[in-house]
């Protein structure tokens, strides 16, 4: 089951998330996106305290990378990456050498420098 935490300082806001991240738990995970997003021009997404992701987890978080950086805004993540999410990332074809069309800013959280 999904947990998560938001803090904000100043511009900055780490929405931290914790448990298990499923297929439903999609929806709710967009709108904490996208609040968090709207509420500060730096979120850092703390998933070190995450214990098991599904392929929709990678799909939202690119989402909302293209959305924060058409936005104008920072999307990151923070802390650790456990080793389970790292190689569902490799397997998944999430991994890349350089970000996607959409990362103008060259902030790409799959590139190898992040993963």
């Amino acid at each position: 089951m999904l947990e998560s935490s938001f803090n904000k300082e100043q511009n900055r806001g780490v929405l931290s998330l914790k448990g298990d991240i499923m297929i439903e738990d999609a929806a709710s995970l967009k709108e904490l996106l996208l609040l968090h997003l709207g509420d500060a021009d730096d979120l850092l997404i703390h998933i070190s305290d995450v214990t098991e992701v599904h392929l929709s987890w990678f799909q939202l978080i690119c989402s909302a990378h293209r959305y924060s950086t058409k936005m104008k805004k920072k999307l990151s993540l923070a802390g650790e990456i456990p080793e389970n999410i790292r190689t569902m990332a490799v397997k998944a074809g999430f991994q890349r050498h350089k970000g996607c069309a959409f990362d103008s800013c060259e902030s790409c959280i799959w590139t190898w420098s992040q993963v």
